[in-house]
């Protein structure tokens, strides 16, 4: 069994329950991070919807980077960077 204690959830997916289903159509990056003044290792992407997204595609919900310096980006940067690391 996997604990969530170690993983930020952004607000606005706690708020849609608790459901770790709902987790897998986001990118969880290993990278340790403050967040409200608690350390995470890993936070899911995007971590904040504060920025209105024209296309899935723009939207910042894959990790790019190797673990455990890993930020969000988007699908395209994820391409780039999954095409150069093979």
């Amino acid at each position: 069994m996997h604990s969530l204690n170690l993983v930020y959830i952004p607000s606005f997916l706690r708020s849609q329950g608790s459901d770790v289903e709902r987790l897998y159509q986001y990118g969880v990056c290993q990278s340790p991070r403050d967040f409200n003044g608690q350390i995470y290792e890993y936070f899911v992407c995007p971590t904040s919807l504060n920025v209105k997204f024209s296309s899935f595609e723009s939207e910042q919900r894959f990790c790019c980077g190797a673990p455990p310096q890993q930020y969000c980006c988007t699908s395209t940067q994820f391409s780039k960077h999954s095409n150069q690391t093979s």
